[in-house]
């Protein structure tokens, strides 16, 4: 009975969070970050702008896989997702990003979770729901498009026919939205799959196949 319990204790002691995994998503969020900051220097124009976060998604896969390779308790992709909308509000991009982050990434946890964080087609889909998260900031956009244009001034600060672009692209809406959230699906599925062949000796090592 004491030895149930003990095993018991020490399982719980394993699934907490230590100064190494807070260590671990520190530097990945920063790495994450900056890298996905170059990556929306594509979007200078209306066109290239509505094609940032699919292209953030193969990108990212990469580090980010890299990243999973090393999640082996519950909370560290909460965590990553709050740090990454909280950066969203930072840089005045609303709200959206960290509430959907989040949600995405309590589903992520799950599908980890549920492949005892050993499976790597589950890493690859909790990968794909956490890239998805990024979309959110395109909802004022397509929701609320005047509004968006003119608080944003974007006018002023690119110039008019960026501003029309901008309009034109937002009014298009849910079904432009829609086309973004699936192909950001798509391509973070092959960046999750590119990331997992760059580091597979990282995945073999930790028991993750």
């Amino acid at each position: 009975m004491e030895n149930k319990v003990d095993d018991r204790s020490q399982a719980s002691r394993y699934q907490k969070l230590n100064i190494t995994d807070f260590m671990t998503i520190g530097i990945f969020f920063v790495i994450i970050t900056l890298v996905g900051t170059v990556v929306a220097f594509v979007g200078i124009t209306p066109v290239t702008f509505v094609m940032v976060s699919p292209l953030q998604g193969l990108v990212l896969g990469i580090p980010t896989m890299l990243f999973y390779s090393k999640v082996k308790k519950p909370g560290m992709l909460l965590i990553t997702a709050i740090l990454s909308g909280a950066f969203s509000l930072l840089m005045a991009l609303g709200p959206y990003h960290l509430i959907v982050g989040v949600l995405l990434a309590v589903v992520a946890e799950l599908v980890l979770w549920s492949g005892q964080y050993k499976s790597v087609r589950n890493s690859i889909i909790a990968y794909m729901l956490t890239s998805i998260a990024i979309t959110a900031n395109y909802i004022p956009l397509f929701f609320a498009t005047r509004s968006y244009i003119l608080n944003s001034d974007m006018a002023g600060k690119y110039s008019e026919g960026m501003a029309r672009g901008m309009t034109e692209i937002g009014e298009r809406g849910f079904v432009m939205y829609a086309v973004i959230v699936g192909a950001t699906a798509v391509t973070s599925l092959l960046g999750g799959i590119l990331g997992k062949k760059v580091f597979d000796k990282h995945f073999r090592r930790a028991g993750i196949v």
